[in-house]
Formats: C-alpha cells, sequence, structure tokens
C-alpha cells in the first residue's frame, strides 16, 4: 500500500466516525477492501459461526453471506477482468 492509498483510507475512516449513527447498539463500521465503508448490523457479525476451509476451522461472520451481498452484490461472480484488484486487509478496533 502506498503512502496515498493509506492516507485516503485514513481520511475516509475519519470522515466515517464522524457520520450520525442510526443505533450504535445495533450497528458496527467495517472499511472494506477498495475503499468501501459499510455499517453492519451486530447480529449479522456476531455471534462469530466457525467456518471450514480444508483441514483448518475459522472464526468468521454469523451471516457471511449477508455480509458478502451487501458489500460486493453477486459475490460469486467474478468481476470483469478490468476491475479486479489486489486487496489489503486489517482489523481496527477503536
Amino acid at each position: 500500500m502506498t503512502p496515498e492509498d493509506f492516507g485516503r483510507r485514513m481520511a475516509m475512516l475519519n470522515e466515517a466516525r464522524k457520520a450520525p449513527k442510526i443505533d450504535d447498539d445495533h450497528e458496527i463500521f467495517a472499511m472494506i477492501t477498495s475503499y468501501k465503508c459499510k455499517f453492519l448490523e451486530i447480529g449479522d457479525v456476531f455471534p462469530l459461526k466457525k467456518y471450514r476451509f480444508e483441514d483448518t476451522e475459522f472464526f468468521g461472520p454469523a451471516k457471511a453471506e449477508i455480509i458478502l451481498r451487501n458489500i460486493y452484490g453477486d459475490f460469486m461472480k467474478f468481476p470483469p477482468i478490468e476491475e479486479r484488484i489486489g486487496h489489503y486487509s486489517s482489523v481496527e478496533f477503536l
């Protein structure tokens, strides 16, 4: 990630923190790859659920399909080649 990318992401995160919240008890903020900022329903994320990938289990959101569809639309279909980009990830608890 370039310094410019990092700066843009931090600016978006700071702006999102200022956004009015509908109900702090029922939503959380997620900054997803490709500069997609979303508020997610807590019930879609928690309680975490175990997912199996090959021979390992991982914890993930309770309703992963709902979250993926909300962020990416039809997430089971490849995007056009010109829209395919690298992804970076981080988790920040404030």
